[in-house]
């Protein structure tokens, strides 16, 4: 199994985000996109909710989000 490892910051706002994941995961020829999250505040869950369902809308993988501890 190959993993790789994209870090993207809030800085570059959601689309910023999602089209970096989605064009990673394209050059990768990804099997599943991986999200971490504390869930720490209101705003990162609607973040991480958001950028979410936009990567599902852009690519035809599966991404799982994790809560991270």
């Amino acid at each position: 199994m190959d993993t790789r490892v994209l870090y993207t910051e809030a800085m570059y706002g959601v689309t910023g985000i999602v089209d970096a994941l989605a064009n990673g995961a394209r050059e990768w020829g990804a099997d599943l996109v991986v999200l971490g999250s504390s869930h720490r505040r209101a705003l990162e869950r609607w973040v991480i909710g958001s950028v979410a369902e936009q990567l599902l809308s852009k690519i035809d993988v599966s991404v799982l989000v994790v809560r991270l501890q």
